[in-house]
């Protein structure tokens, strides 16, 4: 009977530790699950995880451990309809260090959008650039990942995880508060 005792001890305790184990990790899932987020007085708003903290230096996020930046810029309507020109967007582009820039598309993306991914080379660091053009409720916007090379060839940051929030980029009605 002792044995029996035993057995349904060691059931019902590993039975507690793994639900405590489950809970733990259910835990961390939601604490670094990306919550919609906007930068103060900006209306672009992204879902971006807590690892990406508020930038004192500009307007975005900016995750310290790996180095990697999200940048944001609200833009006028109009805005948008120049940088349907490729060639000045590709002029732009080159003015500000960005090369072998590439039209992509952002999967799951929806409305009006341009999207596009470069290079910068750096004298301190190599970046690769995720550069998002887009629209909505009457305004447009800019959403720039600055994302050290280094950072993605470790996979501290993944070219997944960066699509998926600029895919998530959308315009709110007001600014932030």
């Amino acid at each position: 009977m002792s044995g029996m005792l035993f057995r349904i001890g060691v059931l019902f305790f590993g039975s507690l530790g793994l639900a405590a184990i489950c809970a733990a990790i259910f835990s961390f899932r939601r604490r670094g699950s990306a919550a919609l987020r906007a930068v103060p007085g900006s209306r672009i708003a992204l879902r971006i995880s807590g690892r990406f903290g508020l930038s004192d230096r500009f307007s975005g996020f900016v995750d310290e451990a790996s180095a990697a930046s999200i940048m944001v810029m609200d833009l006028p309507q109009p805005a948008f309809d120049q940088l349907q020109d490729l060639s000045y967007l590709g002029k732009m582009l080159s003015e500000q260090g960005v090369h072998r820039a590439k039209r992509r598309r952002l999967r799951g993306r929806r409305g009006e959008y341009i999207y596009f991914r470069g290079e910068q080379e750096t004298a301190l660091v190599d970046y690769v650039k995720y550069i998002l053009f887009f629209r909505g409720a009457g305004a447009a916007g800019m959403v720039t990942a600055n994302i050290p090379r280094a950072a993605l060839l470790s996979g501290l940051v993944t070219e997944g995880e960066v699509e998926s929030i600029l895919g998530s980029a959308a315009m709110l009605v007001e600014a932030a508060g």
